[in-house]
């Protein structure tokens, strides 16, 4: 038998600040500002600018590109190496004797995009996305243990499309999306 009591508390913490400004009929500015602080695991801040340009080319078609900043901390329910240490020796040895403390991810965010107003009901859109991260979160299962353990990459690029759907009658709404 091995026992692994243990917890843990975090507290993630969250401020921000937004405005719109309408600069002339068909150009709205969004911008703002999030500064967020965690501490659990990892004990780290950070100041997130953000800003959105939405233009009406015509009655039905909106243009809008945006750039923000991100920062994602890594989720609570990680297991220790401490935890891991216990098994050694064992069946459930992980295969992994050492790991770095898992650290939040930093990313840059850009996106861009039209949406079509086709009736009153239906319309649709495209938009592209391309983000930069550093200390890219993700999970992985290692050995034979039964739950996610979250890890980084040093590096990351995520890029894509998007296409939607949308129609809206009365009470009803039906929406679809392909990425």
């Amino acid at each position: 038998t091995i026992l692994d009591n243990q917890r843990k508390t975090g507290a993630y913490y969250g401020f921000y600040l937004q405005d719109e400004w309408k600069i002339f009929e068909p150009l709205t500015v969004n911008f703002g500002a999030r500064f967020d602080v965690v501490d659990e695991y990892a004990h780290a801040n950070q100041l997130s600018p953000r800003v959105n340009v939405v233009f009406e080319a015509t009655k039905s078609t909106t243009l809008h590109a945006g750039y923000a900043r991100y920062f994602t901390p890594p989720p609570l329910e990680l297991v220790q190496s401490q935890s891991i240490n216990k098994f050694v020796g064992t069946s459930n040895q992980s295969a992994v004797a050492q790991s770095s403390s898992v650290q939040p991810e930093r990313a840059h965010y850009f996106d861009a995009g039209m949406t079509e107003q086709f009736t009153r009901a239906f319309s649709m859109g495209i938009d592209g996305y391309y983000k930069i991260s550093r200390n890219l979160i993700d999970e992985g299962q290692f050995g034979s243990a039964l739950i996610f353990s979250p890890f980084n990459y040093a590096k990351g690029n995520q890029y894509g499309a998007e296409v939607t759907a949308n129609y809206t009658q009365g009470g009803f709404n039906a929406y679809a999306n392909f990425g």
